[in-house]
């Protein structure tokens, strides 16, 4: 059985390696220890400490690098599906450009594709918003990716995705202007964007000031 217990974790077991060190070295004499034996104790307590240290910097500078990552996926997913749609409703784009993008031309399995209608979006004071259509003909293994933007003339972005006819955002700032709009999406086919649904849109502060 061993004569010292070393705790599981390995903090705890540095310190435990630490102490055992500091008390050889204070007491080698007493203890009939040679030097050797001792710079044996604390060299090995010290790179234990270094090596420690250097993985725990290691595993945070790895959270950091995949949060980065997890954000530039989201840009570029939302930079790529805006574009996408633009090429494929180009005059120009016959099959073959198409496939060069990584775009499928032809027909949608399981039904037609279109875009939905009657989008309207619903703001809450609580920072959300709801968003509802109506299906409009699509079958229910249609996804439906909804994108929003912050100006009436800004870069559309992408909000999230669904299979239902309802999503919420939980982004909608109060009195913060939000338009929405939602593609139909199967089998790697997008449908044109449905109509625009706005939040605290330019009549929404005139209202504010009458109700005053």
């Amino acid at each position: 059985m061993s004569s010292i217990t070393i705790p599981g974790a390995d903090l705890a077991a540095s310190a435990k390696f630490n102490t055992f060190a500091t008390g050889v070295t204070a007491n080698a004499a007493a203890l009939g220890l040679t030097v050797g034996q001792v710079e044996s104790a604390n060299d090995a307590a010290d790179d234990f400490a270094a090596k420690l240290l250097a993985a725990n910097n290691a595993k945070d500078a790895a959270k950091g690098a995949v949060s980065e990552k997890d954000k530039s996926r989201k840009t570029t997913t939302s930079t790529v599906r805006e574009l996408a749609q633009i090429v494929k409703n180009a005059p120009g784009a016959t099959p073959a450009i198409l496939a060069a993008c990584g775009l499928t031309p032809g027909s949608t399995p399981g039904g037609a594709l279109g875009p939905v209608s009657d989008v309207s979006a619903t703001a809450s004071a609580n920072g959300t918003a709801v968003i509802k259509f109506n299906r409009n003909g699509n079958s229910r293994n249609t996804t439906f990716l909804l994108q929003y933007r912050l100006s009436e003339s800004g870069a559309w972005q992408w909000l999230g995705t669904t299979t239902r006819t309802r999503f919420v955002d939980g982004g909608a700032a109060p009195g913060v202007f939000k338009m929405y709009r939602v593609i139909s999406q199967k089998a790697g086919v997008d449908s044109t964007p449905s109509n625009e649904a706005v939040i605290y849109g330019e009549g929404f502060f005139e209202d504010l000031s009458l109700a005053a």
